[in-house]
């Protein structure tokens, strides 16, 4: 500024007034009037000997606070340049009136929208009458079962260089029933895995053929289903909506629905299920369906599909004698009728249960003991020496017989050794008897009515068999048994079991049997390059990409989670109740806040409040998804959906309801009663900036809750986040003295960037006023810029948000697709 003036500042009428005595234009004083700031006086004689003062009192009030700047030999306050007014303290009745008529409006809006869709979901549900029209094909089920023998050849498994399944061999013929039995940890879970072909860590080896061919994964999927040992079920649907759910996201599209609803009849009424079909499934805590009921269900889930080869882990476990045995008989009905074949792991049956089975495979530290007839089991181990007492559950008696583990050089107790020396010579003469017969049938040949009548002259040439083989490697020394084992010896009679069945007659007819049924087949690169690794699974088993798919997906998929919503609305009446709680207590507590600097700790405070309210509260979404990630994994897996689909059905009918309204109900209850800016237009952009801060707070968990299989782990780092991010949003600490090493920290905080916008939103166009010396106005800007915000920093703050809220929404997507998998 060439030249100097003097200027005394001086307030009058709440509007500062400049006098100018006269002007210089001698010196050039432009860096200096640069830095001077806050109320002043300039006094300069003949252009010379400039003096400059502050007035200490206010200055002491406002210490560097209020800038100036000089243009043409007139200084004024830079902030009467801006348009700021002094805010207007009232309170509008019509405005909160209008306020409320939205908020009925819209409440009546999804009312009616609740309304259409529940009889839209009637409709698809129906009540069990079908009406299927005349160009409906019914053969569509009769055609898709098909008749399908499993085989599996010297199947082994490592994992870390530990052996869990060792050459295990067999195979199944349509119409039977298969139990795979074992003490714990001796691999049933992992044969049944395997043979379902499911993902699994390690190295398999080994063939598994389908009616002799090695079948692509997705033939294998359309002919097959899994069920896992513990129910995952929507407790507030019912049996028919589950059932109806399963078929539309599996069964073919273009499938007529008619088609579809009469399949899920029929699978009801082949389960027994008709008397509770309309009952809800049921949460903890409620009435609900029988664990025998719930089981049943969820074999429904999988049978809807009407697979010809059904794998079940232990059905039966955690149920009661009477619920396990109705499970049982209608896995056998299925077998029988449908001519399906069924595989199932089993832990130690009652005996009536075991006799439902056709064939068994005992199990013992990843060995076969024995595959065969289930009936003759007794039998067979009769003939090597292990009686079955008469009181004794056959079941039972064979997982103790698996369990004893082998103790090098511990003698075997008199009474162990005494009955088995007394069945030698027994065996010698059966050996003997029997030496010429050569049977290679087993009740894994059987036809089903066979195999149920079995009768024991059938069963005697196998065993006759079994002993002459297994009684001559015994007493001649079988190179088999290296060393000096001592055979009679309770130490060592795991392995006397092992050989047993590895030398006996009934091993090499299922051999013989597998050779042939795989001689045509071309497996060799099955058994160098083992099909189960995870990366070549999920390469071939990728879901196409389809648009048409994604939103039938989509569309069931978010009708089931509204129904779930609907039927369990607590969480959601609880966020909004508590939203409107909360904004009438915070518009009692900061009723109509002064417009002077108590009024700015207010304002800064209620904000604060509220982005710390709804931050804490979006924590909620952590346990929303923990009670649906193990449903997930096994739909996903079961080829349900795809996850791009279930995770927009989530976001969907989790950020609507819950991350949407709770904040437009609290903020359009407490704006006008705290008496905030009474701009509309300042109004709805503080509603905005409120949701679309919700909205990051709630990704931000999502991204916990994906990442995280602990909730308790993903709950705590929540809300360290949280936290953290409260700490650098320009509350608690100021930026302006945040030390510039750590300053790149408050870039990570999405507090930052929402708490901000708000203050800006509310202080940049307003003017405060100072009553403690005199009716002093303080325009909103200064007070931004003492606090450390950015004045013009809205829409950067509002872009920054929107970039945070997509970051983590992928993030979290990424981590559901690549981390949430069922491994086993």
């Amino acid at each position: 500024m060439p030249g100097c003036v003097e200027v005394k500042l001086v307030s009058q009428s709440d509007i500062y007034t400049v006098v100018a005595k006269f002007n210089m234009c001698a010196i050039d004083m432009s860096e200096l009037v640069k830095n001077v700031k806050g109320p002043s006086e300039w006094y300069c004689k003949n252009g010379q000997d400039c003096w400059y003062n502050e007035y200490s009192t206010l200055k002491d009030v406002f210490p560097d606070n209020i800038g100036l700047s000089c243009k043409v030999g007139e200084c004024a306050n830079e902030q009467d340049y801006l348009d700021v007014q002094p805010i207007k303290k009232h309170f509008s009745r019509l405005t909160e009136l209008y306020i409320v008529l939205v908020m009925i409006f819209f409440v009546g809006l999804i009312w009616i929208l609740t309304r259409m869709t529940m009889r839209r979901q009637q409709k698809i549900f129906g009540d069990g009458s079908i009406r299927l029209n005349e160009d409906d094909d019914t053969t569509y089920f009769e055609d898709e079962v098909k008749l399908s023998q499993i085989t599996f050849d010297d199947v082994s498994y490592n994992v870390n260089g530990k052996r869990i399944l060792t050459s295990v061999t067999g195979y199944l013929e349509p119409g039977n029933l298969l139990a795979i039995m074992g003490p714990s940890g001796a691999g049933k879970s992992s044969l049944l895995d395997i043979l379902a072909r499911k993902p699994k860590r390690g190295v398999i080896s080994g063939r598994i053929l389908i009616n002799g061919e090695v079948p692509t994964r997705k033939q294998f999927k359309r002919i097959s289903s899994y069920v896992d040992q513990e129910d995952t079920l929507i407790g507030t649907l019912t049996v028919r909506e589950t059932l109806m759910y399963s078929a539309l996201l599996r069964l073919p599209r273009n499938l007529p629905l008619a088609i579809k609803q009469k399949r899920v009849e029929d699978t009801i009424n082949e389960l027994g299920l008709t008397h509770v079909a309309d009952s809800y499934i049921g949460v903890p805590g409620q009435r609900s369906l029988s664990g025998g009921e719930k089981r049943r269900v969820s074999i429904g889930k999988e049978l809807v599909t009407s697979p010809s080869i059904l794998f079940l882990d232990e059905p039966t476990s955690g149920l009661d004698a009477y619920n396990a045995s109705v499970v049982m008989e209608c896995l056998l009905r299925l077998a029988r009728n449908s001519k399906r074949t069924i595989i199932t792991t089993i832990h130690q049956p009652r005996s009536n249960i075991f006799k439902m089975f056709d064939a068994l495979l005992l199990l013992a530290n990843g060995n076969t003991v024995y595959f065969g007839p289930a009936k003759t089991a007794s039998q067979y181990f009769v003939g090597i020496g292990y009686p079955i007492p008469a009181d004794y559950n056959i079941a039972d008696y064979l997982i103790d017989l698996t369990m004893n583990k082998p103790a090098p050089n511990s003698a075997a107790p008199p009474q162990q050794q005494s009955r088995f020396s007394r069945n030698i010579p027994f065996l010698k003469r059966r050996a003997a008897s029997s030496a010429s017969v050569v049977s290679t049938r087993s009740l894994v040949d059987l036809q089903p009515n066979q195999a149920t009548h079995a009768d024991d002259t059938t069963s005697s040439d196998d065993t006759d068999g079994i002993i002459s083989d297994t009684v001559q490697r015994m007493t001649q020394g079988s190179s088999s048994f290296a060393g000096d084992l001592d055979l009679l010896s309770d130490s060592n009679h795991l392995y006397t079991l092992l050989e047993s069945y590895k030398n006996s007659r009934l091993a090499g007819s299922i051999r013989a049997h597998i050779e042939s049924e795989t001689a045509a087949a071309d497996t060799d690169d099955l058994r160098s390059q083992p099909y189960s690794l995870l990366m070549t699974y999920y390469a071939e088993n990728a879901p196409s990409i389809s648009l048409r798919r994604y939103f039938h997906e989509l569309s069931l998929l978010s009708s089931r989670t509204f129904l779930n919503l609907y039927r369990n609305p607590f969480l959601f009446l609880a966020h909004i109740t508590i939203a409107i709680i909360l904004g009438i207590l915070l518009g009692s507590l900061f009723w109509q806040v002064d417009v002077d600097l108590s009024g700015v700790q207010n304002r800064l405070g209620v904000l604060f409040f509220m982005c710390a309210l709804l931050g804490f509260a979006s924590t909620s979404a952590l346990d929303m998804f923990s009670k649906e990630r193990v449903l997930f994994m096994r739909e996903r897996e079961n080829g349900y959906y795809s996850p791009a689909s279930y995770f927009s059905a989530k976001v969907l009918f989790d950020i609507i309801p819950l991350r949407i309204l709770p904040p437009l109900a609290m903020g359009s209850v407490s704006y006008y009663m705290i008496g905030l800016n009474s701009n509309v237009y300042v109004f709805l952009k503080f509603l905005m900036v409120l949701v679309l801060f919700n909205l990051v707070a709630a990704a931000v968990c999502l991204c916990f809750a994906t990442g995280f299989k602990s909730v308790a782990t993903a709950n705590l780092l929540a809300n360290l986040t949280i936290l953290f991010s409260m700490l650098f949003g320009g509350f608690l600490l100021n930026k302006d003295h945040i030390p510039p090493v750590l300053s790149w920290l408050q870039h990570l905080s999405f507090f930052n960037y929402g708490y901000e916008a708000l203050i800006v939103n509310e202080l940049k166009d307003i003017t405060l006023v100072d009553k403690s010396i005199a009716d002093i106005q303080i325009p909103g800007p200064i007070i931004l810029s003492r606090f450390g915000f950015d004045g013009q920093a809205f829409w950067k703050d509002v872009a920054c948000l929107s970039i945070y809220l997509v970051v983590t929404m992928t993030t979290a997507f990424a981590f559901l697709k690549f981390l949430v998998k069922e491994r086993r």
